[in-house]
């Protein structure tokens, strides 16, 4: 159900734009109970979910890097994620030996 305040929250978020895809702001987009609540980001293209997925970001600078994944990959859903579980995998690698040394 959508509150009041919900409404207020919704119109008080800007979007934002970035290589012709627009970032914009949506409530409770995840089924995990960790995030209910909280507000992530949807990238859309005409109107319409523009990421694999309907994938969503927790941030607006989130949202832009799985924007620049998403062109690298040539639009491609299967190269997409290829790409997106490469980086977290070297990510999570670097920040180990990061925290090692």
């Amino acid at each position: 159900m959508t509150t009041a305040f919900d409404k207020q929250m919704w119109t008080s978020r800007s979007h934002a734009t970035y290589s012709g895809f627009k970032i914009v702001p949506k409530l409770d987009f995840s089924q995990h109970e960790r995030d209910k609540g909280i507000w992530g980001w949807v990238v859309t293209e005409n109107g319409c979910n523009a990421l694999p997925a309907a994938t969503w970001a927790r941030s607006q600078d989130e949202a832009t890097a799985l924007i620049n994944i998403f062109l690298a990959a040539d639009r491609d859903a299967g190269k997409f994620w290829n790409l997106l579980f490469a980086m977290r995998h070297f990510a999570k690698a670097a920040a180990a030996e990061a925290k090692a040394a």
